[in-house]
């Protein structure tokens, strides 16, 4: 059901702030849905208009790139409403749940009794339902689905966490370092031509005198060392053995 633009901007208003916190988590629902459901409608609106002008060019170009030019405005005005009230779920997560209560906040959340424990198993409270449980607002009534792609304030916690780290991928661990999620995958380098080469996995050499870390590097033109050949090497020489201080 589209919302009508003046009912928006009253929930919008920033009145709601005065609100308990349960009806200000309700409200806030209900502005993402609308979020949501309006960048949808843009989208599919939007897009058939670029597969019209597209069918007819070249007469079009000049429409098409301004139509085009709006899509892109449009998710990207919807996608900064979507991380300012992430922002703002994320930063004041603790009032909510200290008002709320675990059971409070699953009920306004509309988390499955019957998944609430799990919901909880690593953090009872917002981040275990939305940012680490992605799968559990609204579960009561869709659990499974991915239609909608998370809730309405888990896509708003999920935007925002996920800007968070792009802006800062310095503070992050190293997710191919050993015990992260990507450990054990090869790594690759772009070269200045465009073109990707995989890198030569970093290893330790054993001798007498003490270990010599080899650090992992792009592998050269015409130098390409197969699977096979790194396997034989680590088969036929017990000096050699991966670093496990992870590929660099």
């Amino acid at each position: 059901m589209i919302m009508k633009p003046e009912h928006f901007d009253r929930l919008a208003d920033k009145s709601v702030q005065v609100l308990s916190f349960r009806t200000r988590l309700i409200v806030t629902r209900r502005i993402l849905r609308e979020v949501l459901a309006q960048d949808e409608r843009e989208k599919t609106i939007l897009r058939m208009a670029i597969r019209q002008l597209k069918s007819k060019l070249p007469f079009t170009k000049s429409k098409l790139i301004e139509v085009e030019q709006l899509l892109s405005d449009c998710r990207k005005a919807n996608r900064e409403l979507l991380i300012s009230y992430g922002q703002m779920l994320r930063d004041g997560h603790h009032a909510f749940e200290g008002d709320l209560g675990w059971e409070g906040l699953c009920d306004v959340l509309c988390v499955n009794a019957v998944h609430r424990k799990e919901a909880g198993e690593h953090d009872k409270g917002l981040f275990g339902i939305t940012w680490i449980g992605w799968q559990f607002e609204d579960s009561s009534t869709h659990y499974g689905s991915d239609v909608t792609g998370g809730g309405p304030i888990t896509r708003a916690v999920g935007a925002a966490m996920q800007e968070w780290m792009l802006k800062n991928v310095d503070k992050l661990p190293d997710p191919f370092a050993p015990g992260g999620p990507f450990y054990g995958l090869p790594l690759y380098t772009q070269q200045p031509d465009g073109a990707m080469v995989m890198n030569t996995p970093a290893v330790t050499v054993h001798s007498a005198a003490g270990s010599k870390v080899v650090a992992s590097k792009p592998r050269r033109a015409g130098k390409s060392v197969t699977p096979s050949k790194v396997a034989t090497l680590f088969a036929d020489n017990e000096n050699v053995s991966r670093h496990e201080g992870g590929q660099t």
